[in-house]
């Protein structure tokens, strides 16, 4: 028997990025527009992707989560710092926040869920 295929169906779908902090500094998307976070997508098969600015440039890799505690591996491209922190629930106006360590970067990301 094989497993879930989505293990978090409350989870999937796609983030926009309404508010990012890196190392307490808030960053907004009129600057350094090509290296921002600016959409996360929660996959099923616990696949997550951050884009930045456009589809070209995104970070691929799984995730674990255990309670409200996320961990982010990247498999494409190589190389990339893990992501270690919280992710808190939705709330009733679509937002969380996903708050940890980027390699040695902290990083605090208010995410609006997109409604298709």
């Amino acid at each position: 028997m094989h497993g879930k295929v989505d293990n978090y169906p409350n989870l999937t779908g796609k983030y926009e990025v309404k508010k990012l902090l890196i190392n307490q500094q808030v960053l907004h998307q009129d600057t350094c527009a090509d290296s921002l976070l600016t959409v996360v997508y929660f996959d099923i098969k616990n696949g997550c992707v951050f884009q930045f600015n456009t589809p070209a440039k995104r970070w691929n890799g799984s995730f674990t989560k255990t309670s409200n505690h996320i961990n982010i591996k990247w498999y494409a491209p190589s190389g990339k710092p893990v992501f270690n922190g919280t992710l808190s629930t939705l709330n009733n106006s679509g937002n969380m926040t996903l708050t940890g360590m980027l390699g040695k970067d902290s990083m605090d990301v208010i995410l609006q869920k997109v409604i298709n």
